[in-house]
């Protein structure tokens, strides 16, 4: 069959607007993509999903109450699409990891993402939304066909025309656009809605998911509407080539065992004949089809206007002659009952798909689809005799409002359990992870992108199994891959073991030359691994208030005694007036101030103090300087490394509050007579002192001035195995010590 005969099975005909197209009867029908559920539904063992039914016959009545409605719903999967959509989702990651200076072979492309195409099962689903002309009355249709003929009377077809002209009566577009607006709000996520994530499709999208259907071979060029008009038009005729045109292959034929050859494929169409014998739902058959079967799956529904009146009245004379006439009547009784206490009646289509790249293999697929079908529920399944490229077309949700194929009444609270909703969706249709669901669906992930307030990731699995390392690059990966840095984000990610290391080691690898960029450190308690939590931002003389609060619970856990979950009453005041009195006491800006003097020998410091020895020199510094003066002068000469590095010297250490505490007692003196409760009469300033004095001798990685060192890495991974190792009340006050650290 060529395509001008193909083109008469299409009835849609041209572009309304940017998301609805009209036919030639001046209907409208827009579609949306459906990614899948944004909530998960318990399902009991060898039940269906009351929720989700009861959910969707809330979501649904509206349509189908009166006429004028029509919902055309696919499902789809082919492992042959897996290729293509690793290989988008990992060309957006291979570019934003060039920028990043990121090697990408053997990471966003090569062998390992060839594996990763094996485990995953791409699904499509697209629903139509038609509204008809019969929803109108008769008068009001009359009326809006003759508006419509006189506007279209004044037509002149050019070159200059852009735009073929609106086919679609123009008392349908509100009711159409109200209708659209009520499908996204039913069926989207809420509380108490379906749940789904449903995107209205633009029309170049939408003949985008046609020719996908229809004429994969033909790839994704050559689409034009209303925002994409071809460059060169025919003078004598509309400047847009029909729909047909644009998404139908260009000849098809139909071979033995009725199979349409079209685009490269070979098709076999499946219908429902008679519906399941007992209480099932779609997610039965979805789960029972095989991963490596094409399949598509798609359930017209549309409102019972009373068309099977005939069958039911002569059902009924004749329901005497044999049971079947009998059970006739019965059933259409039960449905016309139902919908009179608020169930409505429609009318059901339901056809599949199968395809292969040879005649042989459509048919071994169309084999092993049936089966399925039959045992689903004892489904009774027809393929389809005559010509079935009408039913071929149908299959492709928007393009033809229904097939040859049986149609079959009943409620719609029965409907809903053939719609095709089964899997869950991700709230990203692009990011940088990539996830599969049960099934192999494709399930992109963001971790912490503006979508989600906060987050929890849950991960189980034995004893070394690579918790730590899936972790790690969950986090870290989401963080770096994120689209638009061009640089090496910030990031620090700390462990307890090793498992993050090796996460570590592969980012270095993905760095080449750069890896230096991404440190790695097992942290040990000693002074060449301090990290002084006094420590502030270049110049500042005190820290910034959520720093300050840091620094008192800080200071309020080491003087927690070991085992005890709470500080003794009044340590934390304590706490607080030793932290406000300890950046002043060393400040050189506070006219009370003891600020600390350079002094020069001090590990790893050898090149400033030849800086500062030069500035003595030269008399730019006094002969004795402070650390601030250090720090001053090296900042206003651009050395900001050194400063930084000088700086570590000016600030107070856990060592120096003891010192504090005598010196500036006015801040303490109220807390040398108030009793800390059976500590052995101590007061909380000896109680606190000793604490103090203890925890320095004991945790020398807090205890001492800042050793560990950086240098220009943008990432680091921590080891915290040694600084947290032990077990019981003992152990907990270095793991809480030094996570925040």
């Amino acid at each position: 069959m060529a395509l001008p005969n193909l083109a008469d099975l299409v009835a849609v005909h041209s572009v309304q607007d940017e998301h609805t197209f009209a036919t030639g009867e001046g209907a409208l029908v827009s579609l949306f993509r459906v990614d899948g559920l944004t909530r998960v539904y318990g399902r009991p063992a060898g039940s269906i999903s009351p929720e989700l039914l009861k959910r969707l016959v809330a979501a649904l009545p509206s349509f189908f109450q009166s006429p004028g409605h029509r919902l055309q719903w696919t499902l789809a999967r082919d492992p042959d699409w897996a290729d293509a959509e690793v290989d988008a989702h990992f060309a957006a990651l291979d570019a934003q990891a060039s920028r990043l200076g990121m090697r990408g072979d053997g990471f966003t492309r090569g062998a390992p993402v060839d594996r990763l195409k094996k485990h995953f099962l791409p699904e499509r689903s697209i629903l139509a939304l038609w509204t008809e002309p019969n929803i109108l009355s008769t008068p009001d249709l009359k009326q809006e066909r003759k508006d419509l003929n006189r506007a279209l009377e004044g037509v002149t077809w050019g070159p200059w025309q852009v735009l073929d002209p609106g086919l679609g009566l123009r008392g349908l577009i509100p009711i159409h656009e109200a209708a659209c607006e009520t499908l996204l709000e039913a069926l989207g996520p809420g509380q108490h809605r379906v749940g789904l994530r449903l995107v209205r499709l633009g029309t170049h999208e939408a003949l985008a998911a046609w020719r996908q259907i229809l004429d994969p071979s033909r790839g994704q060029g050559g689409l034009f509407d209303v925002g994409h008009p071809p460059l060169i038009t025919d003078p004598f005729g509309p400047a847009l080539p029909k729909i047909a045109r644009q998404v139908l292959p260009a000849y098809t034929t139909v071979g033995a065992g009725e199979t349409i050859a079209a685009g490269g494929l070979y098709y076999r169409i499946l219908s429902m004949g008679l519906g399941p014998a007992r209480l099932v739902d779609f997610g039965d058959l979805f789960a029972s089809l095989p991963r490596d079967l094409p399949w598509r799956y798609t359930v017209t529904l549309t409102a019972d206007t009373g068309s099977g009146w005939l069958k039911s009245f002569l059902a009924g004379l004749l329901s005497w002659s044999n049971a079947v006439n009998h059970g006739i009547t019965r059933a259409r009784a039960r449905i016309r009952k139902q919908a009179l206490l608020g169930d409505p009646a429609c009318l059901m289509q339901v056809l599949a798909c199968t395809w292969g790249k040879t005649p042989e293999e459509a048919g071994q697929n169309a084999r092993r689809l049936a089966q399925r079908f039959e045992s689903w529920g004892n489904t009774v399944v027809e393929e389809v005799f005559g010509d079935p490229v009408p039913d071929w077309i149908s299959l492709a949700p928007g393009l033809r409002p229904k097939g040859n194929a049986r149609w079959h009444g009943l409620n719609l609270s029965d409907a809903c359990a053939f719609v095709p909703v089964a899997s869950q969706a991700s709230p990203w249709h692009q990011a940088p992870l990539l996830l599969r669901g049960p099934q192999g669906q494709i399930l992109p992930l963001a971790i912490g992108s503006s979508r989600q307030k906060n987050f929890n990731i849950a991960i189980f699995a034995a004893t070394r199994s690579g918790k730590s390392v899936l972790l790690a690059l969950l986090l870290i990966l989401a963080h770096l891959l994120e689209p638009g840095k061009v640089r090496l984000p910030r990031f620090a990610f700390l462990d307890v073991g090793y498992g993050g290391m090796g996460a570590g080691q592969f980012l270095r690898e993905l760095l080449g030359h750069r890896a230096d960029l991404v440190q790695t450190h097992r942290l040990r308690n000693a002074p060449e691994y301090a990290i002084n939590p006094f420590d502030t931002l270049l110049g500042q003389r005190e820290p910034l208030p959520l720093h300050r609060a840091f620094l008192i619970d800080f200071l309020t856990l080491v003087c927690t005694p070991m085992g005890r979950q709470e500080a003794p009453e009044h340590v934390y005041e304590m706490a607080a007036g030793l932290i406000d009195a300890a950046y002043p006491f060393y400040s050189d800006l506070h006219p009370e101030g003891q600020p600390k003097r350079w002094n020069p020998g001090q590990p790893g410091m050898a090149a400033v103090d030849a800086k500062v020895e030069a500035a003595i020199r030269t008399e730019d510094l006094p002969p004795a300087p402070s650390w601030w003066q250090v720090v001053d002068h090296l900042f206003a000469r651009g050395d900001t490394a050194a400063a930084h590095a000088a700086q570590r010297f000016a600030v107070p250490l856990l060592s120096d509050l003891p010192e504090i505490a005598h010196v500036a007692g006015e801040r303490s003196a109220a807390f040398h007579k108030i009793p800390v409760g059976g500590k052995d009469g101590l007061s909380v300033f000896d109680f606190m002192m000793h604490l103090i004095t203890q925890a320095q001798a004991r945790y020398p990685v807090i205890a001492a001035p800042t050793a560990f060192h950086l240098g220009a890495a943008r990432g680091v991974i921590l080891d915290l195995n040694e600084v947290t190792a032990g077990q019981g009340g003992d152990a907990d006050k270095p793991k809480f010590g030094s996570y925040p650290c």
